[in-house]
């Protein structure tokens, strides 16, 4: 009897001595919860929407159609208002004369294009720049009274001055023609004619294969 009296007050002690674990209390689990979450939302994680870069050739374009895609093609017309210096033509003051009258302008060319996007700058400062990469043709006359072909990278600072109206829309393959019909228009049409061979006539061929 003293042995079991002894056996469960010693049992007791070692109870008191290490009391069995109880469940933690459920608001320091939420509590542990929320501090993770916090973590994983940082602004750091977070992806920043990128700065848009337009050149002055996009703008440009943009504000006579304002409806552009990327990697999709486009034709402008450009014209040169009465009195402006036509760079390597060489018609006469009569020719001019009768092509203003008869037109309303001195000049005209076609500006081809594609509208491009490109991605740059750093992950915290993505940036994407938008430009109208495109050409300018247009014909003029020579010295001798042929016809000449210009054709260069079309830049606004350039037409500055000059209206600008949108043509259309067109594709990769009628795009990439252009160079060579203007070419082939050249070398059918080698004389300079104020009523049948002039710069207006020269694009609206182009515009036919547009």
């Amino acid at each position: 009897m003293k042995f079991t009296y002894f056996l469960s007050a010693f049992l007791a002690t070692l109870a008191a001595a290490s009391p069995i674990a109880t469940i933690s209390d459920p608001a320091e689990n939420t509590e542990l919860v929320t501090r993770t979450d916090n973590v994983v939302g940082s602004g750091d994680l977070v992806a920043r929407a990128p700065t848009v870069i337009e050149s002055k050739e996009y703008e440009t374009i943009k504000a006579i159609h304002s409806d552009l895609k990327h990697d999709h093609y486009y034709y402008f017309y450009v014209t040169w208002p009465r009195g402006t210096v036509i760079q390597g033509d060489h018609e006469t003051k009569a020719e001019i004369e009768k092509l203003r009258d008869t037109l309303g302008f001195d000049h005209i060319g076609i500006i081809v294009g594609k509208v491009t996007e490109k991605e740059a700058g750093t992950k915290k400062k993505p940036t994407i720049k938008k430009n109208f990469e495109a050409r300018l043709y247009h014909m003029a006359k020579d010295t001798s009274g042929k016809s000449v072909l210009s054709m260069h990278t079309w830049e606004k600072k350039n037409d500055d001055h000059k209206p600008i109206r949108f043509g259309g829309v067109t594709n990769k393959r009628k795009h990439d023609a252009v160079a060579g019909n203007a070419r082939q228009w050249i070398e059918d049409h080698p004389t300079y004619n104020v009523e049948s061979n002039n710069c207006n006539s020269f694009v609206h061929n182009i515009v036919a294969s547009l």
